[in-house]
């Protein structure tokens, strides 16, 4: 039987020996046989594994079953990033200037309208003091002169005046970018939600006139406040030397407000060539003309 040596190393307080073990074949071959097939089934193992490239999921499987790939809320009009930007810019910059005037400059002419005769000699009073080479200093003012009733007038009036510079270009403001609309969406049922073929099919045939629209408007604040109405109950009006072409009524809404709410929103301005940048674009183009209109009304 053949004999193998195993060299080992012993470590002793004197030094690190080397020896040899002597181990026979037939206990060594079944070892390299584990060993063996320990190795073939890790390189098989790891044939079967897939690349970093063929684990990235695939378009349809990142969309779980029952999930529709359209939404809910569809987006079918945008007034514009550049456009939203500039009107906010114009309403933030019409408070402050709300702010300063009224708040700052009127009130200061206000104060000085409303000083007595003896405020305002106070007021503008100057010290001049005795430099004479006396131990003693004294100290005399000089009167101011009698107060004008003509002057104070003018200041009220000055007031005013810059009271209504901060008041104009906000109430301007208010006025004319209140109706503007900056987003449409339009609420799908779950039908016409389940591939891009049924929403076409849906929207060419005509949505139901009871469909629901959600128009958001800008605030004075730049606040968004949304507005849900129905296809029929959008009618195409002219308002407001043209800045208002839809508007809804908001009979029932006013009757159940609250007193500390906002008034709802009844007028909306919508720019028709302005869906150059939204994907579904063509659907607010074949909604428009439905829009006031009752069932039977279309079929007339």
């Amino acid at each position: 039987m053949t004999l193998l040596r195993l060299s080992a190393f012993r470590v002793t307080p004197n030094g690190i020996y080397r020896a040899s073990v002597p181990m026979r074949s037939s206990v060594l071959r079944p070892l390299l046989h584990k060993i063996l097939h320990q190795a073939r089934s890790n390189s098989t193992t790891a044939a079967s594994k897939p690349t970093p490239s063929s684990r990235i999921p695939s378009s349809s499987s990142i969309n779980k079953p029952g999930t529709p790939p359209i939404p809910e809320h569809l987006l079918i009009y945008h007034a514009g990033t550049s456009r939203i930007t500039f009107l906010a810019l114009w309403k933030i910059t019409s408070l402050f200037l709300f702010a300063f005037f009224t708040l700052i400059a009127a009130p200061s002419y206000a104060r000085r309208a409303s000083q007595t005769p003896d405020e305002a000699a106070d007021a503008t009073s100057t010290p001049t003091a005795d430099l004479s080479p006396t131990t003693t200093t004294t100290t005399t003012t000089t009167p101011a002169p009698p107060a004008d009733p003509q002057a104070a007038q003018k200041t009220y009036l000055q007031a005013a005046g810059l009271a209504l510079c901060g008041v104009i270009p906000l109430v301007y403001v208010a006025y004319t970018t209140a109706p503007f609309v900056t987003f449409i969406y339009l609420r799908l049922p779950p039908a016409a939600r389940a591939s891009r073929h049924a929403l076409e099919r849906f929207v060419r045939a005509g949505p139901p006139p009871t469909t629901q629209l959600e128009l958001l408007t800008m605030g004075l604040a730049t606040r968004p406040r949304s507005a849900l109405t129905t296809l029929a109950g959008l009618r195409p009006v002219t308002r407001r030397l043209g800045l208002v072409n839809y508007e809804r009524d908001v009979a029932a809404l006013e009757a159940r407000r609250a007193w500390h709410q906002y008034r709802p929103v009844a007028q909306f301005g919508v720019r028709v060539a302005n869906c150059k940048g939204v994907r579904d674009g063509w659907v607010w183009d074949a909604v428009r003309p439905l829009l006031g209109k009752t069932a039977r009304e279309r079929r007339a």
